[in-house]
């Protein structure tokens, strides 16, 4: 028999491909059979019962708040990947701020390149536009 235990974090705001991760990394867990991670909206808490996962500890938060639930084979499975939460999002932090910064337009890209004295960044962007 399995048993579902969550967690409201409040204000806690992440981006939405940081949750998926999590939701990803914590379905990995020993004895985990299902999680969601998403934001107290009451459409995600919609999708939530409709996945069978909304349990009551869920049922009052708000939209700015991080909602944690683990479907798990039992309780100490459950727990286990509760308390792991933390570790992983520190994992996710820590993987992003390695990451090269990519810009996502010329104009950006220009502004970080070295310019040579008496060339402004303006020019070295119009020039790649040419």
């Amino acid at each position: 028999m399995s048993i579902t235990k969550g967690e409201i974090r409040s204000g806690a705001y992440y981006d939405s491909v940081i949750l998926m991760q999590l939701q990803r990394s914590l379905t990995e867990l020993p004895g985990v059979l299902d999680a969601g991670v998403i934001m107290g909206t009451d459409a995600n808490k919609d999708l939530l019962s409709q996945s069978d996962l909304l349990v009551t500890d869920v049922k009052t938060a708000l939209a700015d708040d991080l909602i944690i639930v683990i479907k798990a084979e039992d309780d100490p499975a459950a727990q286990a990947a509760l308390e792991k939460v933390d570790e992983l999002l520190a994992s996710r932090r820590q993987a992003s701020g390695d990451e090269e910064y990519r810009p996502k337009s010329l104009e950006s890209a220009a502004q970080m390149m070295p310019t040579p004295s008496g060339c402004s960044s303006q020019f070295l962007g119009a020039m790649l536009l040419v």
